[in-house]
């Protein structure tokens, strides 16, 4: 998403040199890693190589140019949703192992539905919850309200 405000943004000059960067980093760390861990290592250079474009230059010149903002607003609030992401993977995989522990499911569709649930409810529960009442959230509900009573309209006719 952050790709998307660059690019809305019109930031192509300052950011010129990034896919040679990008692309040096890429060769240089998968000709050593695929040494060591063969072709593992090459999509570990080209992970690398992509992380660091992500994770420096995009954010960079986005909070820098359009936002007018330090990088480190953006690394807070990123490592806050992740660690929030993590967070709720963690609490959910240990339902899920409880409950498969519990009753000893063998059937692999059950435990599949039960795992589809637990995914579905558990995390967006708790992101409804922590969210409801930001400014962002009310935004799309009523983006997704606007849409959804315009869709019944035209479909009336």
């Amino acid at each position: 998403s952050i790709g998307i405000f660059k690019d809305a943004a019109g930031i192509f000059y300052e950011d010129r040199f990034i896919p040679i960067i990008e692309s040096t980093i890429n060769i240089v760390a998968s000709l050593i890693l695929v040494k060591y861990y063969g072709l593992i290592g090459v999509f570990i250079g080209t992970t690398l190589s992509s992380l660091i474009v992500v994770f420096y230059s995009l954010p960079y010149f986005v909070y820098k140019k359009v936002f007018l903002k330090k990088i480190q607003e953006y690394y807070k609030l990123y490592f806050k949703y992740l660690l929030l992401t993590v967070l709720l993977e963690i609490i959910s995989s240990f339902i899920y192992f409880t409950i498969n522990n519990k009753f000893f499911i063998n059937n692999y569709l059950i435990q599949f539905i039960i795992a589809s649930l637990i995914a579905l409810i558990i995390p967006n529960t708790v992101y409804y919850l922590i969210f409801k009442n930001t400014v962002e959230f009310n935004f799309f509900k009523e983006l997704f309200t606007s849409l959804k009573t315009k869709l019944f309209k035209k479909k009336n006719f």
